[in-house]
């Protein structure tokens, strides 16, 4: 309310929740204390942690006609089961096209295997430094 920086609680004035400095708190009710943290300059405690990614697997394409092909069923019978058109079950099988997660975890489910994979961000970085061959930069350096 005055403008003090020093922020110490939040209080209800005339209905309004406010963060407010201890000399304001006196007018509305005190609803908590708020904790400020002070750090030393010079000093950090931010350590980001890794991020969990999922994926679907590289080779689900294998992966889909192995399994339905295990079990002795056709492209027809198998997209009547797994409700989706046979067209899109052949372009998954093939790889041209790759599902959503929502129907791979319905595959994972139906087929009881796993098509979705996890790893952190960690690892993906690392992966992808690998991989990577020429880069645009690469060519206009050239």
């Amino acid at each position: 309310m005055c403008g003090n920086s020093k922020v110490e609680s939040v209080c209800s004035v005339e209905g309004s929740e406010m963060t407010v400095c201890s000399t304001c708190s006196k007018y509305g009710q005190v609803i908590r204390r708020v904790r400020i943290e002070t750090r030393r300059p010079g000093k950090t405690s931010f350590q980001a942690k890794p991020e969990k990614i999922e994926e679907i697997a590289p080779n689900f394409a294998q992966l889909i006609k192995d399994k339905r092909e295990s079990l002795k069923m056709t492209q027809e019978d198998f997209a009547k089961k797994i409700q989706e058109k046979v067209g899109v079950l052949h372009k998954w099988e093939t790889g041209h096209l790759k599902p959503d997660f929502q129907t791979a975890k319905k595959l994972e489910r139906i087929l009881e295997m796993k098509l979705i994979t996890f790893f952190s961000s960690e690892e993906k970085k690392i992966g992808r430094q690998e991989t990577v061959g020429l880069t645009i930069g690469d060519i206009l350096k050239v």
